[in-house]
């Protein structure tokens, strides 16, 4: 009998409240195919938390640097996912 395996997004974020947003995205889609991208904060996203930066161990810096775009990311996902129903732990 064949195992179902659900396809999982975990969301990596500037912060814990209401103002934050995300920074890294990560999905192992059911077949195992995997996509982790960080995001470039928006110019109007300003929020940052030290206390998360502790948690995740990702840098704004790091961020600007090497983050890509966030409308090229969700471009991307929906390409990856194919209508794909995703779980999170949130």
């Amino acid at each position: 009998m064949p195992v179902w395996l659900p396809s999982i997004i975990d969301v990596e974020a500037s912060g814990f409240g209401a103002n934050s947003y995300p920074i890294e995205i990560g999905v192992v889609r059911s077949d195992g195919a995997r996509y982790c991208k960080l995001i470039k904060p928006l110019s109007d996203w300003l929020h940052w938390d030290k206390e998360a930066e502790a948690l995740h161990g990702i840098r704004r810096e790091v961020l600007l640097t090497h983050g890509l775009d966030a409308v090229e990311v969700c471009h991307e996902l929906n390409q990856f996912l194919h209508n794909e129903q995703l779980y999170s732990d949130a």
